[in-house]
Protein backbone atom coordinates (compact mmCIF):
# COMPACT_ATOMS: atom_id res chain seq x y z
CA UNK A 1 0.00 0.00 0.00
CA UNK A 2 1.34 3.39 -0.97
CA UNK A 3 0.62 5.15 2.33
CA UNK A 4 1.73 8.57 1.05
CA UNK A 5 -1.20 8.42 -1.40
CA UNK A 6 -3.57 7.53 1.46
CA UNK A 7 -2.24 10.49 3.47
CA UNK A 8 -2.75 12.78 0.44
CA UNK A 9 -6.38 11.71 0.17
CA UNK A 10 -6.86 12.35 3.89
CA UNK A 11 -5.20 15.77 3.66
CA UNK A 12 -7.54 16.69 0.82
CA UNK A 13 -10.71 15.39 2.52
CA UNK A 14 -9.75 16.35 6.10
CA UNK A 15 -12.21 13.76 7.32
CA UNK A 16 -11.45 10.16 8.23
CA UNK A 17 -12.47 7.31 10.49
CA UNK A 18 -10.08 4.77 11.97
CA UNK A 19 -11.94 1.44 11.94
CA UNK A 20 -10.49 -1.03 14.44
CA UNK A 21 -11.39 -4.68 14.04
CA UNK A 22 -10.03 -7.31 16.41
CA UNK A 23 -7.51 -8.41 13.76
CA UNK A 24 -6.81 -5.30 11.65
CA UNK A 25 -7.19 -1.51 11.40
CA UNK A 26 -8.53 0.42 8.43
CA UNK A 27 -8.86 4.10 7.54
CA UNK A 28 -12.04 5.31 5.88
CA UNK A 29 -11.76 8.46 3.77
CA UNK A 30 -15.03 9.36 2.10
CA UNK A 31 -16.38 6.14 0.59
CA UNK A 32 -12.95 4.48 0.46
CA UNK A 33 -11.33 2.27 3.08
CA UNK A 34 -7.62 1.41 3.19
CA UNK A 35 -5.76 -0.97 5.54
CA UNK A 36 -3.38 0.47 8.12
CA UNK A 37 -1.10 -2.56 8.11
CA UNK A 38 2.38 -2.38 9.62
CA UNK A 39 1.84 0.86 11.53
CA UNK A 40 1.06 -0.49 14.98
CA UNK A 41 -2.06 0.75 16.73
CA UNK A 42 -3.06 3.92 14.86
CA UNK A 43 -4.74 6.75 16.79
CA UNK A 44 -5.98 10.17 15.64
CA UNK A 45 -2.93 11.77 17.30
CA UNK A 46 -0.65 9.48 15.32
CA UNK A 47 -2.42 10.47 12.06
CA UNK A 48 -1.99 14.17 12.85
CA UNK A 49 1.73 13.52 13.35
CA UNK A 50 2.01 11.45 10.14
CA UNK A 51 0.20 14.20 8.21
CA UNK A 52 2.42 16.84 9.81
CA UNK A 53 -0.63 18.86 10.91
CA UNK A 54 0.37 21.66 13.32
CA UNK A 55 -1.44 21.74 16.66
CA UNK A 56 -3.28 24.98 15.76
CA UNK A 57 -4.62 23.47 12.47
CA UNK A 58 -5.93 20.19 13.87
CA UNK A 59 -9.40 21.64 14.39
CA UNK A 60 -9.66 21.78 10.55
CA UNK A 61 -9.52 17.96 10.45
CA UNK A 62 -12.08 15.49 11.74
CA UNK A 63 -10.60 12.11 12.60
CA UNK A 64 -12.94 9.66 14.30
CA UNK A 65 -12.51 6.19 15.75
CA UNK A 66 -14.83 3.21 15.46
CA UNK A 67 -14.40 -0.23 16.97
CA UNK A 68 -16.17 -3.14 15.30
CA UNK A 69 -16.36 -6.62 16.82
CA UNK A 70 -17.61 -8.44 13.73
CA UNK A 71 -16.28 -7.93 10.23
CA UNK A 72 -18.77 -6.01 8.07
CA UNK A 73 -19.51 -7.57 4.67
CA UNK A 74 -17.66 -4.86 2.80
CA UNK A 75 -14.46 -5.56 4.81
CA UNK A 76 -14.41 -9.33 4.35
CA UNK A 77 -11.47 -10.60 2.35
CA UNK A 78 -13.69 -12.54 -0.08
CA UNK A 79 -17.41 -12.50 -0.75
CA UNK A 80 -19.35 -14.93 -2.93
CA UNK A 81 -20.83 -11.98 -4.85
CA UNK A 82 -17.41 -10.60 -5.93
CA UNK A 83 -17.34 -10.22 -9.70
CA UNK A 84 -14.21 -9.16 -11.60
CA UNK A 85 -14.52 -5.57 -12.87
CA UNK A 86 -13.15 -4.26 -16.16
CA UNK A 87 -12.35 -0.60 -16.78
CA UNK A 88 -14.02 1.21 -19.66
CA UNK A 89 -11.69 2.44 -22.38
CA UNK A 90 -12.34 6.08 -21.50
CA UNK A 91 -12.72 8.48 -18.58
CA UNK A 92 -15.10 11.39 -18.09
CA UNK A 93 -13.95 14.78 -16.81
CA UNK A 94 -16.63 17.09 -15.46
CA UNK A 95 -16.99 19.61 -12.63
CA UNK A 96 -13.23 19.52 -12.04
CA UNK A 97 -13.03 15.76 -11.42
CA UNK A 98 -12.27 12.66 -13.45
CA UNK A 99 -14.40 9.51 -13.36
CA UNK A 100 -13.62 5.99 -14.60
CA UNK A 101 -16.40 3.53 -15.39
CA UNK A 102 -16.09 -0.17 -14.52
CA UNK A 103 -18.27 -3.05 -15.63
CA UNK A 104 -18.80 -6.38 -13.90
CA UNK A 105 -21.51 -8.48 -15.52
CA UNK A 106 -24.56 -6.25 -15.66
CA UNK A 107 -23.23 -3.89 -12.98
CA UNK A 108 -21.78 -0.52 -13.97
CA UNK A 109 -19.95 1.63 -11.42
CA UNK A 110 -17.92 4.83 -11.63
CA UNK A 111 -15.06 5.83 -9.37
CA UNK A 112 -12.61 8.68 -9.07
CA UNK A 113 -9.34 7.10 -10.29
CA UNK A 114 -7.37 9.11 -7.68
CA UNK A 115 -8.77 6.69 -5.10
CA UNK A 116 -6.72 3.89 -6.73
CA UNK A 117 -3.38 5.68 -6.22
CA UNK A 118 -2.70 3.96 -2.87
CA UNK A 119 -2.72 0.64 -4.78
CA UNK A 120 -0.18 1.68 -7.42
CA UNK A 121 2.71 -0.34 -5.98
CA UNK A 122 0.58 -3.40 -5.19
CA UNK A 123 1.17 -6.53 -7.24
CA UNK A 124 -1.60 -8.67 -8.68
CA UNK A 125 -4.44 -6.43 -7.50
CA UNK A 126 -7.78 -6.88 -9.20
CA UNK A 127 -10.93 -4.84 -8.79
CA UNK A 128 -14.24 -6.54 -8.08
CA UNK A 129 -17.82 -5.39 -7.73
CA UNK A 130 -19.35 -6.71 -4.51
CA UNK A 131 -23.00 -6.72 -3.51
CA UNK A 132 -23.55 -4.97 -0.23
CA UNK A 133 -26.59 -3.65 1.61
CA UNK A 134 -28.87 -3.61 -1.43
CA UNK A 135 -26.26 -1.95 -3.64
CA UNK A 136 -22.70 -2.45 -4.80
CA UNK A 137 -19.21 -1.47 -3.71
CA UNK A 138 -15.90 -1.85 -5.49
CA UNK A 139 -13.21 -3.82 -3.70
CA UNK A 140 -9.55 -4.34 -4.54
CA UNK A 141 -8.12 -7.76 -3.78
CA UNK A 142 -4.70 -9.35 -4.13
CA UNK A 143 -5.60 -13.01 -4.43
CA UNK A 144 -7.89 -13.64 -1.49
CA UNK A 145 -6.68 -10.66 0.57
CA UNK A 146 -8.76 -7.49 0.62
CA UNK A 147 -6.54 -4.48 -0.11
CA UNK A 148 -9.13 -1.67 -0.24
CA UNK A 149 -12.76 -0.72 -0.59
CA UNK A 150 -13.16 1.91 -3.30
CA UNK A 151 -16.13 4.23 -3.01
CA UNK A 152 -18.22 4.72 -6.11
CA UNK A 153 -19.45 8.08 -7.31
CA UNK A 154 -22.33 9.23 -9.47
CA UNK A 155 -21.66 12.93 -8.93
CA UNK A 156 -20.70 13.28 -12.61
CA UNK A 157 -24.32 12.46 -13.53
CA UNK A 158 -25.47 15.55 -11.61
CA UNK A 159 -24.70 17.57 -14.75
CA UNK A 160 -27.39 16.65 -17.33
CA UNK A 161 -25.18 17.93 -20.16
CA UNK A 162 -22.71 15.11 -19.51
CA UNK A 163 -25.28 12.51 -20.56
CA UNK A 164 -26.18 14.42 -23.71
CA UNK A 165 -22.54 15.06 -24.62
CA UNK A 166 -21.63 11.40 -24.08
CA UNK A 167 -24.51 10.33 -26.31
CA UNK A 168 -23.33 12.68 -29.07
CA UNK A 169 -19.73 11.50 -28.63
CA UNK A 170 -20.81 7.84 -28.88
CA UNK A 171 -22.65 8.59 -32.13
CA UNK A 172 -19.62 10.47 -33.48
CA UNK A 173 -17.31 7.61 -32.48
CA UNK A 174 -19.47 5.03 -34.25
CA UNK A 175 -19.68 7.16 -37.38
CA UNK A 176 -15.91 7.79 -37.46
CA UNK A 177 -15.17 4.13 -36.83
CA UNK A 178 -17.47 3.08 -39.67
CA UNK A 179 -15.93 5.70 -42.02
CA UNK A 180 -12.25 5.35 -41.17
CA UNK A 181 -11.36 2.24 -39.22
CA UNK A 182 -13.83 -0.60 -39.81
CA UNK A 183 -12.23 -1.54 -43.15
CA UNK A 184 -8.73 -1.56 -41.65
CA UNK A 185 -9.84 -3.78 -38.76
CA UNK A 186 -11.69 -6.17 -41.08
CA UNK A 187 -8.67 -6.37 -43.43
CA UNK A 188 -6.36 -7.09 -40.49
CA UNK A 189 -8.74 -9.78 -39.22
CA UNK A 190 -8.96 -11.36 -42.67
CA UNK A 191 -5.16 -11.34 -42.93
CA UNK A 192 -4.88 -13.13 -39.58
CA UNK A 193 -7.36 -15.82 -40.61
CA UNK A 194 -5.52 -16.30 -43.96
CA UNK A 195 -2.34 -17.11 -42.03
CA UNK A 196 -3.98 -19.71 -39.81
Amino acid sequence: MKMSAVWNLLKKDRLGTIITRPDRQWLQIGGCIYPLDGLGMVTPEMLYTLLDVPEDKRNEYHIYEMNVETVPGYLQDVDETDELAEAASFMVRTAGSVYQMYKAGENLLTINPDTLRPLENEEDVNLYVREYDGGHVMVARSGFLLRAVIGTSTYWARNPLVYEDMKVMAELGKREYDLRYREMDEAAENEKSDHR
